[in-house]
C-alpha cells in the first residue's frame, strides 16, 4: 500500500497538477490517507499534505478556492 503524506513519496505532484490544468479540470480535488491512527501526528500529516498540494497547484498556476 502507498500511504505516505503528499510530497513524501515518489509521485510527481507538480506533473499531476500540470496535467489537470492542461485538460481543463475544474472539479473537486481530494486526497485520502489510510493506515494512520487518529493521532496528533496524523493530523499534522494531513495538514502538511494539504499545504503541499496547494503549493503544487500554485506552482503550475492553478487557484485554490477555500
Amino acid at each position: 500500500s502507498y500511504s505516505l503524506p503528499c510530497g513524501a513519496g515518489i509521485i510527481d505532484w507538480d506533473g499531476v497538477m500540470q496535467a489537470l490544468k492542461d485538460v481543463g479540470f475544474d472539479g473537486v480535488l481530494s486526497f485520502e490517507m489510510g493506515g494512520y491512527a487518529d493521532t496528533e501526528d496524523t493530523r499534522k500529516y494531513i495538514q502538511e499534505s494539504k499545504e503541499y498540494i496547494e503549493k503544487a497547484m500554485a506552482r503550475v498556476g492553478l487557484t485554490v478556492e477555500k
